[in-house]
C-alpha cells in the first residue's frame, strides 16, 4: 500500500486528464478544469466573499471569508472515507468505489447487508442525528475510515512506511458481504467462491481470481427480455432478504406470494435480473419475494 491515500475527491465519476488545472478565481470560486478547458466541477460559491483556500492538518479542504468564516468545505462533502472529527449527518452518506481500480461511486439502488443501534463508540458519537468520526487511540498517528468496495468498513491507520488497516468496524459473517465474491458468484463457508455449478451461462470473470466473481454469457438487457427465462438455485440465500422491507423502490419486495407469481413478476420486469423468495413466512398463502436489478454474492 503506498503512503500516499485518496480520501476524498470532487469529481470521482468524472476523472480528469493529464494538465487539468484547479483555480480559485476572484469571484470566490474555486474550479477544477479538464486539460482541454472543460469544466468539470466547482464549489459554486461565487459572489460569496472567499478571500483564501486552506487544506488543514486533518485533511479538511476549506474555503474561507474575511472575517475566516468557512463558506464550504470538503467534510461536507463525503464520499467513501471519513477522517476524525468529520460529521455524517442525516441524509448523507458513504457510497463505495466500484471497485479497487475504478473510484467512480456505484449509482445502482442500494442493498443494504448491515444495521447497527449502537455503533462502536472508541470510533464515532453519534446523538441520534449526527455521527462523528474519532480517532481511537487519541494518540495514534493519521487515520481515517473508508467503506470499501467490498462492503468492509475498515480504519487505515498511518505506520513507519505506510498505510496499515488497524481494525474491521463491522462485525458480519465473510460470506455476507456484499461483493465478497464479486456479482453472481456462490461465497461457501471459508470464503470460497464459485460460479454456479447448476446452470452454464456464467463463467468467471478472471479465472485466477474467482473473487472477482462471474460475468453472463449472455448479457441481460431490456432489449432481449421476450428470451429471459429462470433458472433455480437451490438451497442458496441472499445477503439483503432480511433487510428487503427497509428497500427502495427501484428494488421490489412482495409480500404474501406464490413462487409462481415471484417468477412471473420478475420475467415481466425487464430490469430484474433474479428473484430471491422464502416460502415459510405465510406457509401455503404464499411467501415474500425479492427482485434484484444487480446480483451481489450468494450464499449456500
Amino acid at each position: 500500500m503506498e503512503r500516499g491515500q485518496l480520501v476524498w475527491s470532487a469529481n470521482r465519476d468524472h476523472p480528469v486528464q493529464v494538465n487539468a488545472t484547479l483555480q480559485l478565481g476572484r469571484d470566490g470560486n474555486l474550479v477544477l478544469a479538464d486539460s482541454d478547458v472543460t469544466l468539470v466541477w466547482s464549489t459554486n460559491t461565487t459572489s460569496k466573499s472567499v478571500s483564501g483556500l486552506n487544506l488543514t492538518e486533518t485533511g479538511n479542504l476549506m474555503l474561507f471569508d474575511t472575517t475566516n468564516h468557512t463558506v464550504w468545505q470538503s467534510f461536507d462533502h463525503p464520499t467513501d472515507c471519513l477522517l476524525p472529527g468529520q460529521n455524517l449527518v442525516s441524509g448523507q452518506k458513504l457510497t463505495a468505489s466500484v471497485s479497487a481500480y475504478n473510484s467512480s461511486q456505484d449509482s445502482d439502488p442500494p442493498q443494504y447487508y448491515y444495521t447497527s443501534d449502537n455503533p462502536d463508540s472508541r470510533y464515532w458519537s453519534f446523538d441520534g442525528h449526527t455521527l462523528t468520526a474519532l480517532q481511537y487511540p487519541p494518540t495514534s498517528t493519521a487515520q481515517f475510515k473508508k467503506l470499501g468496495h467490498d462492503g468492509h468498513l475498515r480504519v487505515y491507520q498511518l505506520g513507519d512506511l505506510n498505510w496499515e488497516k488497524v481494525y474491521d468496524i463491522l462485525s458480519v459473517n465473510d460470506c455476507r458481504y456484499p461483493m465478497v465474491c464479486g456479482r453472481y458468484s456462490i461465497c461457501a463457508n471459508g470464503g470460497q467462491c464459485t460460479c454456479p455449478d447448476e446452470v452454464n451461462f456464467f463463467k468467471p470473470f478472471y479465472e485466477r481470481n474467482p473473487d472477482l466473481g462471474c460475468t453472463e454469457l449472455t448479457p441481460i438487457s431490456c432489449d432481449s427480455s421476450q428470451y429471459h427465462s429462470l433458472v433455480e438455485l437451490k438451497n442458496t440465500a441472499y445477503f439483503s432478504f432480511e433487510f428487503s422491507h427497509e428497500l427502495n423502490s427501484s428494488i421490489f419486495w412482495i409480500e404474501g406470494k406464490k413462487i409462481e407469481d415471484c417468477q412471473r413478476a420478475c420475467l415481466s420486469n425487464c430490469s430484474c435480473k433474479a428473484a430471491v423468495y422464502d416460502p415459510y413466512p405465510y406457509g401455503s398463502l404464499g411467501g415474500n419475494c425479492l427482485l434484484l436489478n444487480e446480483v451481489f454474492s450468494v450464499t449456500p
